[in-house]
């Protein structure tokens, strides 16, 4: 799996960031995909399905906020049930840079 912030098929929130995800597809027939994300290890165990039902290798995530850390996992699925869950891959979300403050100047 591979997981970006801020790549180009994100479109990010004004101020904010998103987090596309894509992974290859499984050789079983009829599969769809939950992702889940959490703000510690093991993203399958600890965290939320953000993504349910996917029948296609990409997700992107719009809801983070900036400077978390997040663990991401897929898990892919079928009549047959549930396979493991990925590694996680983890991601810093950047936070946006402060405006430079300059005390001496006046606005008019």
């Amino acid at each position: 799996m591979v997981v970006n912030a801020n790549a180009p098929a994100c479109v990010a929130p004004p101020g904010g960031h998103c987090v596309d995800t894509w992974w290859t597809a499984s050789p079983t027939q009829s599969v769809t995909y939950n992702v889940y994300r959490s703000t510690s290890a093991n993203a399958c165990v600890t965290g939320s399905i953000i993504g349910s039902g996917i029948s296609t290798t990409t997700f992107s995530d719009m809801n983070v906020t900036n400077g978390a850390t997040y663990d991401y996992a897929i898990q892919a699925q079928n009549s047959g049930g549930k396979s493991a869950c990925t590694s996680d891959v983890q991601v810093q979300i950047p936070t946006p840079p402060q405006p430079a403050s300059n005390p001496g100047a006046t606005v008019s």
